[in-house]
């Protein structure tokens, strides 16, 4: 999992070009384990950016022997502030089918985030709508 922050870490890094702080730590899907012997490859994509200077980077680990099948070991979600305020994150490009899918699931979660601060310092009650499911 460490491994992972570094990957998400530098990953915002290359965007931000600036420091930057980490928020949270969305939430982690094992899918399976790996296996004493296995290589093991991470790749990490920023998949949104919000308001306020944030944004949001998912994190794929994968296993495979050498000659072998891969295999999708497990997944997470970052989300990072920078801690300059005074700059602006570009805005990403979603070009792909599978890029606007992800862009739209960290909008979800990050709006899951919004309101369970809300719920937690605030005392207010959340409805579930169809902006903050998760699909």
């Amino acid at each position: 999992m460490e491994w992972m922050t570094d990957v998400a870490t530098l990953s915002g890094l290359r965007l931000s070009r600036s420091p930057l702080k980490l928020e949270g730590i969305e939430s982690i899907y094992f899918r399976g384990p790996s296996h004493v012997g296995e290589r093991v490859s991470l790749r990490s994509s920023v998949n949104r950016t919000f308001s306020g200077n944030r944004f949001e980077v998912g994190v794929r680990v994968e296993g495979y022997t050498v000659g072998g099948e891969t295999r999708h070991i497990n997944s997470a979600f970052f989300t990072f502030q920078l801690e300059d305020q005074s700059i602006t994150l570009p805005q990403l490009l979603l070009e792909t089918p599978v890029e606007k899918e992800r862009a739209a699931n960290a909008t979800a979660r990050h709006y899951l985030w919004l309101d369970r601060m809300a719920i937690q310092f605030e005392e207010r009650q959340v409805s579930l709508s169809s902006e903050n499911a998760v699909s």
